[in-house]
């Protein structure tokens, strides 16, 4: 479901659907990660999320696989200047944070969008140039920055296909997977409601949710986080 998540967020023209969560940052927060726009796919407003040190470790690793210098600049600012690495990283925070998921789920898929990410900055570079030559009535200069442009612009548009051919084959085995798991829900169910029942009579909260095969088979345990039924049906919030 990771994958899922980080192949919605990435391929909706929309951003990351409000409804899906990301997978949970580290405890301890050192640097905050905003959405808006950054002509790069993401669009739309976002929920502020909270990057930890591990966090950090992947999204400079991933800057670093797309450009070594700016992963040895952003490990620079890291220790020294939070602020200027956040500043460094600007709007494109959030979609490093997805191929660092990636990173380690989809290496295929994700060299790929490395590789996009890679020509989609050098198309930035390219219109910089565009407009500098623009700017300077320099004709023969804007004409060369505009064929480097194409020949990346073309590079972009084949990575992006390559790689949303990717995201459909990761989905649809994803779904695939998930059907099977509602199926055997489905017959299941009969033995779910009766451990359920089980933990109620043994005096616990019942513990909603899917649980695997394996677990349907094993009785009613004690729920240290949800602590017992006290009188009136709410738990006492006793610790173990």
């Amino acid at each position: 479901m990771v994958v899922m998540v980080a192949l919605a967020a990435w391929a909706s023209p929309q951003g990351m659907d409000p409804g899906l969560r990301a997978p949970p940052s580290d405890a301890r927060p050192v640097l905050q990660v905003d959405g808006g726009p950054d002509g790069m796919g993401w669009r739309g407003p976002a929920a502020r999320r909270e990057l930890g040190e591990r966090d950090l470790d992947r999204v400079i690793a991933t800057a670093r696989d797309i450009d070594p210098e700016w992963g040895d600049a952003l490990e620079s600012l890291r220790g020294s200047d939070p602020a200027a690495l956040r500043q460094r990283l600007g709007s494109q925070a959030r979609r490093l944070v997805v191929l660092s998921w990636l990173r380690e789920r989809q290496p295929e898929l994700y060299e790929t969008r490395v590789e996009d990410f890679r020509v989609q900055r050098q198309v930035r570079e390219a219109v910089e140039r565009v407009r500098k030559a623009r700017d300077a009535a320099d004709a023969e200069g804007e004409a060369l920055a505009l064929a480097e442009a194409r020949l990346s612009l073309e590079r972009q548009v084949e990575l992006d296909i390559k790689a949303r051919a990717h995201e459909l084959v990761a989905m649809d085995r994803a779904l695939k997977e998930a059907r099977q798991r509602l199926q055997d829900d489905i017959a299941s169910r009969s033995r779910r409601v009766q451990q359920l029942v089980e933990q109620v009579q043994a005096g616990e909260m019942p513990r909603f949710g899917r649980v695997g095969p394996a677990d349907l088979d094993q009785g009613p345990a004690p729920s240290p986080r949800r602590g017992r039924v006290r009188e009136g049906g709410s738990p006492t919030g006793e610790r173990p």
